[in-house]
């Protein structure tokens, strides 16, 4: 079957990674989806299909190193209203990442994408710049002094609220999904395939905070209440809901 091939660069720099990746020999779909299935993480096995994903190295003519993930996908796909006939998960990350980009929340760095048929098999690619930064479960799990990291939770509270204010659900809202720069500070939301727009802001914070607070069991009642301490005033509906959902937790000082 003939190829169909969409690929894409992200803005962001994008004059500098396209001629990277081009004179790296990444410069089509084909090289970079024939790499070695080297993976991080288990392959996943769902919806007839799977995905993985793989980390890459390029060095620039200046010597400098350029560390990428490199997240492959076979024939997982999602139906909605715009994709009666399904597209690959990968592809509605792509669209809710390029909105929430466009409305300055803090998702990863996309440097391409692109999506085919070949073969029957429905195939895409991710390729994202390695954050600087560490996912909240790692750090969790290391028994940190939260004390010492305030500010950065205050920042990150503030992060989560503004993408719930625009009515986003992250939809995979994990400690695991989460990164942060602990030095700048920085936070950088990933995983966002499941990502979608809500009727109301309450909606999405609900169902996202649901989800978060169910694998959160390392993380302090002091760290949860500095990050819902920005929806107490706007969502009081909020921490009722959520402080019936999870009793055993101290929601609000």
């Amino acid at each position: 079957m003939q190829e169909e091939t969409e690929r894409n660069s992200g803005d962001e720099t994008r004059a500098f990674y396209e001629q990277l990746l081009g004179q790296s020999g990444y410069g089509d779909f084909e090289n970079l989806w024939s790499l070695p299935h080297e993976f991080v993480d288990e392959v996943n096995y769902r919806r007839n299909g799977w995905s993985a994903v793989s980390v890459l190295t390029i060095a620039a003519e200046d010597g400098r190193e350029h560390r990428f993930f490199l997240k492959r996908q076979e024939n997982q796909l999602r139906y909605s209203l715009r994709h009666p006939f399904g597209v690959l998960t990968y592809q509605f990350e792509i669209e809710a990442i390029e909105q929430m980009v466009g409305v300055g929340l803090p998702c990863v760095n996309v440097v391409d994408h692109g999506f085919r048929t070949a073969g029957g098999k429905r195939q895409g690619y991710v390729l994202t710049k390695a954050i600087d930064g560490e996912s909240l479960l790692d750090f969790a799990t290391a028994k940190p002094d939260w004390d010492s990291v305030q500010s950065q939770l205050q920042h990150l509270a503030q992060e989560l609220f503004k993408l719930h204010s625009a009515c986003w659900q992250h939809g995979a809202l994990y400690p695991v999904h989460i990164f942060v720069n602990w030095t700048l500070p920085l936070v950088t939301f990933i995983d966002l395939e499941r990502a979608r727009r809500r009727r109301t802001p309450l909606q999405a914070a609900e169902a996202d905070f649901f989800q978060f607070l169910k694998r959160c069991d390392d993380i302090p009642d002091s760290v949860l209440q500095t990050l819902l301490a920005p929806y107490q005033k706007t969502y009081p509906d909020l921490l009722e809901r959520l402080k019936a959902r999870f009793p055993k937790r101290q929601l609000t000082p």
